[in-house]
């Protein structure tokens, strides 16, 4: 699952709904795989999409591997020693905004805030990722 030092990261801040949005699906050689469960994908995820939009995307969601989210970074990371910039999702239920911006201010990231947006920004305010 989501390692600890992770999921500390994400409720460093109040307001993620990470933990009771997951749903872990065994894979045979012991992996698991992480959705956002369809049932709360809307509200957590996607709450600024239709809700036809949010019910396609929560079916055709690709999963993020269990293994993939506690892999250690290794080697320099490129925030370090590239400029980077952090699009903050003003009402994300997954990410809390508070967490985003601690970790932006951290990579000392140029930010900018999307007031009201959801987890999935560059699909509800595609404007404000290219603007």
């Amino acid at each position: 699952m989501v390692l600890r030092e992770q999921r500390a990261l994400v409720e460093k801040f109040p307001g993620s709904t990470v933990g009771e949005s997951l749903k872990p699906v065994p894979l045979p050689d012991g992996q698991v795989d992480l959705y956002i469960d369809p049932k709360v994908f809307h509200p957590h995820f996607a709450a600024d999409v239709s809700a036809e939009e949010a019910a396609l995307y929560s079916i055709t969601q690709r999963p993020a591997t269990g293994a993939a989210l506690g892999e250690p970074a290794t080697g320099p990371q490129a925030w370090h020693t590239i400029p980077n910039y952090n699009l903050i999702s003003g009402a994300d239920r997954i990410i809390p905004p508070a967490t985003q911006e601690f970790m932006a201010q951290r990579s000392g990231a140029k930010t900018q805030v999307v007031e009201g947006a959801s987890h999935m920004v560059f699909v509800s305010r595609p404007g404000a990722a290219v603007g």
